[in-house]
């Protein structure tokens, strides 16, 4: 499911900044519709069913309070097909052995 979502923002916002790249340079200002996504009668495989659809809606959008203060925030855009999913999607945030490797050491050894 998650690559056709991919796709789809990609179809819609990659070329925001102009190039067609595969990489969404600014994610925030895309606005994002998935609504394309929704199975039809004729169509069952490659698309979204309802629920799906309203829960990716879901996750596209941030979590407020009653008083309208951000809670937590939306998923980012064009993070749907990489590890970020494990963050949102039950496995949690865990460190990861390149990070410390190559960003906080910086030792490819």
């Amino acid at each position: 499911m998650w690559p056709i979502i991919h796709q789809d923002i990609l179809d819609q916002c990659d070329q925001l900044d102009g190039v067609a790249d595969g990489i969404l340079e600014s994610p925030n200002l895309c606005n994002y519709k998935p609504d394309g996504l929704l199975c039809t009668a004729t169509q069952s495989t490659g698309c979204l069913m309802s629920t799906q659809l309203e829960t990716l809606k879901s996750i596209n959008s941030p979590v407020l309070d009653a008083a309208g203060s951000l809670v937590y925030p939306k998923m980012q855009l064009g993070s749907e097909f990489t590890g970020a999913v494990d963050t949102y999607f039950s496995r949690g945030v865990s460190p990861v052995s390149d990070w410390y490797r190559y960003a906080i050491f910086n030792d490819s050894n």
